[in-house]
């Protein structure tokens, strides 16, 4: 059996490796937001100029 420092120091391990795990994921989400949100100006100012319609290539189904 392992004495609790040793155990604790696992422990403290896992956790420091848990924490840096967690930023990286944040990181890869804050990157796919960024990306998100280009699309969504990019479409919005499609939208725009477009007159505020919202036609659906193929879509003739309006009224």
């Amino acid at each position: 059996i392992a004495p609790p420092s040793v155990k604790k120091s696992n422990s403290t391990m896992t956790k420091k490796q848990m924490i840096a795990d967690l930023k990286e994921s944040s990181k890869a989400l804050e990157a796919r937001k960024l990306k998100i949100g280009r699309v969504i100006q990019a479409l919005e100012a499609e939208v725009e100029k477009e007159g505020g319609e919202d036609n659906v290539a193929g879509d003739d189904s309006a009224g």
